[in-house]
């Protein structure tokens, strides 16, 4: 979705085919970013990692991915003062075609003028105020009788006989000394697309990392802003965790903001793809973009997934929610290979922000039941055991941060563990899952009670409710003792 468009409520808007659901569920990463099994130990604290090289829906080829060098070296040109941006960026001549000039047609480039397109002035108009036309000469084309000597020292609407034609000689012509320029003959300017500026002044980053500190809050949302005026794929990512925030903040324009989400955040990735090449390499001219884009779509994607209606069944969430957390553990390697430039960025402060959420152990006993079952199941081997032991250890640390919820560092631990519980577990639990093994599925339903606690946020509402209730139509019968503490808290039922 462009952000440059016209001033209507829903011009400017890049026509795609909207997704059925929020988010383009089967977004995949380029499979040459990582080594597979990149895990949680990377992650960057407090910028949860997430998607880097991305293609959407309806493909089954990945995109080979990079970050484009710059070549600073200058063309020698003629000068061309109306250019657009990218050809004076690029140091260029640009030919100033409008809507779209030569070279970013070639380049498949979005074109920008500053300038406002030169006025077709018509050969013949009903007189004027005259002085209207500013360079001399200008005047003669103003008018279609005889023509009239022109003023040379500028235009001005107000005749006050001091350029133009003196003040008397208006009244003699029957023209009103406060006569101004037929809008007819006067170009118009840049428009503003209102739209994307609601989205703009809406967006704050703890919208989407709710967590974070007091003190980052403004400088991190700072930080990400400026970003994003270099770097467009991120700019329209922010837009889009806004209009996700309006979808659920205004209920009566729910499909109109959802909508926006959704096609702004495709458009986003699709920025992101257009922008790389086949040797990725992130440095300090990059790393704060791609660190804050990946952090915001990441988060954007778990939010979406969460959202998913119980009526849509455990296989619609599951398919978005995996999709999401195979993002997320390829996104790490690509943090991890920052965190040399991010030490000397503006985001430094993060990287020393928030518990190291991998190496927390259990400490509760609101697990220990489903441990037991774990351990009792017959059809569990060594290996699909032990990763749904440590999902379920994962799970407690969610319950210790709850019980503990009257601390800063309690609330911000379990937040996180909201949104990072997926990836932090092990490899084999999410293949689990990704197989419908009834085992891995039931500890998913320990997890919904975690998000029936938070279901207060915003970003999380209802989801705890609906994934247990979509857990225990795809279990059926059979699984009721599995199941029973999570619907004694959720529902009530004993």
């Amino acid at each position: 979705m462009p952000l440059s468009g016209s001033g209507g409520r829903r011009t400017g808007v890049t026509k795609r085919k909207a997704a059925t659901s929020s988010t383009p569920s089967e977004s995949l990463y380029a499979s040459k970013l990582s080594p597979s099994g990149a895990r949680g130990s990377s992650e960057v604290p407090g910028l949860p990692s997430a998607p880097i090289a991305l293609c959407t829906a309806h493909t089954h080829h990945t995109h080979t991915t990079h970050i484009r060098h710059l070549n600073m070296n200058r063309r020698a040109h003629k000068k061309s003062r109306n250019g657009c941006v990218e050809c004076k960026r690029r140091h260029i001549k640009c030919d100033e075609t409008r809507p779209k000039c030569k070279n970013c047609t070639i380049i498949e480039r979005e074109c920008v003028y500053r300038t406002p397109p030169p006025a077709a002035v018509p050969a013949a108009v009903p007189a004027v105020a005259p002085g209207i036309g500013g360079a001399e000469g200008g005047a003669e084309t103003l008018h279609s009788g005889p023509s009239t000597p022109s003023n040379t020292a500028g235009c001005s609407p107000f005749a006050d006989g001091s350029s133009g034609t003196p003040a008397h000689q208006q009244q003699q012509q029957g023209v009103s000394p406060l006569a101004f320029p037929d809008p007819s003959v006067i170009r118009s300017g840049p428009q503003v697309n209102m739209d994307h500026m609601e989205l703009l002044l809406t967006f704050k980053l703890e919208l989407i990392i709710p967590e974070l500190d007091e003190h980052l809050r403004e400088w991190g949302s700072r930080i990400t802003l400026k970003a994003g005026v270099d770097a467009p794929y991120l700019m329209h990512e922010i837009l889009s965790v806004s209009a996700l925030y309006l979808s659920r903040a205004r209920p009566d324009r729910k499909q109109y903001y959802t909508e926006q989400a959704v096609q702004l955040q495709m458009e986003a990735i699709s920025l992101f793809n257009s922008s790389t090449t086949s040797s990725f390499d992130i440095d300090d001219s990059n790393c704060v973009p791609i660190t804050m884009f990946t952090s915001l779509l990441g988060r954007h994607l778990c939010i979406d997934a969460l959202a998913t209606p119980a009526a849509a069944g455990l296989d619609a969430f599951l398919d978005s929610y995996l999709n999401f957390a195979r993002l997320r553990q390829r996104g790490a390697h690509v943090i991890r290979s920052a965190r040399a430039a991010l030490e000397s960025s503006e985001l430094r402060p993060f990287l020393t922000w928030g518990p190291g959420l991998q190496d927390l152990i259990g400490e509760g006993h609101a697990c220990d039941g489903l441990q037991d079952l774990i351990s009792a199941a017959t059809t569990l081997d060594a290996t699909s055991a032990a990763a749904c032991r440590r999902a379920a250890e994962l799970i407690q640390v969610s319950f210790d941060s709850w019980e503990d919820r009257g601390s800063v560092p309690g609330q911000q631990r379990m937040v996180q563990m909201i949104f990072t519980w997926a990836f932090l577990v092990p490899e084999e639990f999410v293949a689990m899952l990704s197989g419908r093994r009834a085992e891995a599925v039931a500890v998913l339903g320990y997890h919904a009670v975690i998000l029936h606690f938070a279901r207060d946020m915003w970003q999380i509402g209802a989801a705890g409710a609906q994934l247990l209730t979509a857990v225990g139509e795809h279990l059926g019968p059979g699984w009721e003792e599995w199941l029973a503490w999570p619907r004694s808290v959720v529902f009530g039922q004993t």
